[in-house]
């Protein structure tokens, strides 16, 4: 999965703007362009994608330019030929309301979960000058990473196809099958406590983890599916069945009526009294 932020538009007349991304995982080349379309009351269409070796699967929260209609439409009773803009910030399932920067009048825009419909083949991506060096410019980051990745592993003493060290356990989670690979740094730790000791900035939630039985790199999501590494086939985590465990780092499932019982953490705190004082009605005044 490549997260592509901050696409910015192309519009009917002006530049042809591209956003081109290499795979951390694969080293794919993906491309988007992004071509918006005028949104009224009752609307359920914001625009158009075009991609290359890829296919959407979630839409960030997106910055939206509001007109009121009398305003965009250059009424009559308008003062200004050219309304002021009024740019919003909007997330899934969330609302936001501004008012007209010309007439003052109350706007707002809600944003629902969002659907992808398939259409015809657009206008095709490439071709262009940017859109050539972009790419260029992602395939030397990609096999620059990789090669960073690798010099990092063997300092570490990491060989690929044999254990991790302690087996991927640390100790803060000395059952842990794994390490994880962080976005912010890119560099591998075996869980958070040990990537926050060691950096000066705060961690973003890793996509890629790295077997403790054979050091193979590969997606949490991928293995999540059966709980086993994809290169050895050995139990890396446990599969998702809604009785997850407290040792997977984190990702456990916290609803106690749906933990194993095997979980210590089910039943842990259950035989605590409580006192009086702080369960006793208030007296009336």
């Amino acid at each position: 999965m490549v997260e592509l932020k901050g696409i910015p538009p192309t519009l009917r007349v002006g530049k042809d703007n591209q956003m081109w991304r290499a795979c951390d995982t694969c080293t794919s080349i993906v491309g988007v362009r992004f071509r918006p379309d005028w949104v009224f009351a009752g609307c359920t269409t914001v625009g158009f994608l075009d991609c290359s070796g890829c296919a959407p699967m979630d839409l960030l929260p997106s910055k939206f330019t509001l007109f009121c209609e009398p305003c965009a439409m250059n009424d009559d009773t308008v003062e200004e030929s050219k309304p002021a803009s009024t740019i919003v910030n909007v997330g899934i399932s969330t609302s936001a309301n501004a008012a007209c920067r010309t007439c003052y009048s109350r706007l707002g825009i809600e944003l629902q979960e969002p659907h992808f419909v398939q259409l015809q083949s657009g206008p095709s991506l490439g071709g262009t000058a940017n859109a050539t060096s972009m790419i260029s410019r992602e395939v030397e980051r990609t096999r620059k990473a990789k090669v960073n990745r690798r010099e990092e592993l063997a300092r570490l003493g990491v060989v690929p196809g044999q254990p991790l060290p302690n087996h991927g356990a640390c100790k803060h989670f000395s059952r842990s099958k794994r390490w994880l690979r962080f976005p912010c740094c890119g560099k591998a730790y075996p869980c958070v406590t040990c990537h926050d000791d060691k950096e000066d900035h705060d961690y973003e939630y890793a996509q890629i983890m790295i077997c403790g039985h054979c050091a193979k790199e590969q997606r949490i999501s991928k293995a999540e599916q059966t709980g086993l590494c994809i290169g050895c086939g050995l139990q890396v985590l446990k599969k998702i069945d809604g009785n997850h465990a407290f040792w997977q780092g984190g990702t456990g499932v916290r609803d106690r009526a749906r933990m194993s019982r095997k979980d210590s953490k089910k039943f842990q705190g259950l035989g605590k009294t409580v006192a009086q004082k702080k369960v006793a009605t208030p007296k009336k005044s």
